[in-house]
């Protein structure tokens, strides 16, 4: 499947509402120029996972639509998968182990992960925080938390491991922790989760919070992969990662909460190096090696 950007974009206008100009559209939900509206529109300015990501949120026509065309073409361009159940959950844990398994084995592997919210990894730590965030994924409004098979916790835990003793380059909103004890008091407040469950969740995540200060000042998490993080107080980006070895490169990342795409466009990933460089300069204290 080759991505045909003009395509997309007339698409677009007509699941947009007659009176919208898809132009000013693209312009204010891209906060581009005009002139730079018309480019990408023409197909003449690619467009990046970030900036779809971004018109995805903008209008929910457009988002499930473009999950639906991905969906269709698990190609070079971009794989999509969502899962709604824990059989589609216990399948993208199970692919995840077997891929960092096989990425980690390489001397040359990196992952470079950038994190508005937490890294995905962390609510993995824990039984109740997962099955707080299943909930939220899969779009469960029952109050009882759905009580997950044990090997699925047992695989969610795996990969956290996992991520413990992989080496990573980590760019985080500096508001991550603080995001997630808000979401939690707000579900208890609105009876979405019970007390018992907000009490356990929340005093896991300060122990994560504790432990992520000793971490990033040591550069090592507890299992001895190596850590290089900075904060930035705004950071555009969404939630993602680069993860490179030898010759090969993709970037991973999630749309429309519990849809999670792999890419492997060129472009897409070259667009993620510059993103990467540009907002780790807009730390307050840059980490020098993340720039290299």
């Amino acid at each position: 499947m080759q991505f045909d950007q003009k395509a997309f974009f007339k698409v677009i206008q007509e699941l947009l509402h007659s009176n919208i100009r898809l132009a000013k559209w693209v312009e204010a939900n891209l906060n581009t120029s005009t002139s730079g509206a018309y480019a990408k529109i023409n197909g003449k300015r690619p467009i990046g996972i970030p900036e779809l990501l971004a018109l995805c949120g903008a209008d929910a026509r457009v988002g499930m639509w473009t999950a639906e065309l991905f969906g269709k073409h698990n190609l070079k361009v971009v794989q999509l998968e969502q899962f709604r159940n824990e059989a589609d959950f216990a399948r993208y844990l199970d692919r995840m182990n077997r891929n960092f398994q096989t990425a980690m084995a390489h001397d040359n592997f990196r992952l470079r992960y950038v994190a508005r919210d937490l890294p995905i990894f962390f609510f993995f730590s824990h039984p109740v925080l997962l099955r707080i965030k299943f909930k939220q994924w899969t779009g469960d409004q029952a109050k009882q938390l759905p009580l997950l098979e044990a090997p699925l916790i047992k695989a969610a835990e795996a990969l956290y491991q996992r991520y413990l003793q992989m080496p990573t380059e980590e760019l985080w909103h500096s508001d991550a922790f603080a995001s997630q004890f808000r979401q939690l008091q707000r579900m208890c407040e609105l009876d979405q989760i019970t007390e018992a469950d907000y009490q356990s969740a929340y005093s896991h995540l300060e122990s994560l919070e504790k432990k992520q200060v000793v971490w990033k000042e040591r550069r090592t998490k507890s299992e001895g992969g190596s850590l290089l993080l900075c904060e930035v107080d705004d950071l555009p980006m969404a939630n993602g990662a680069l993860m490179e070895f030898d010759k090969y490169a993709q970037v991973m990342g999630s749309v429309l909460n519990a849809h999670y795409y792999i890419c492997e466009n060129p472009s897409v990933i070259e667009h993620f190096r510059c993103q990467w460089k540009q907002y780790v300069q807009w730390a307050e204290r840059p980490v020098l090696e993340l720039l290299v």
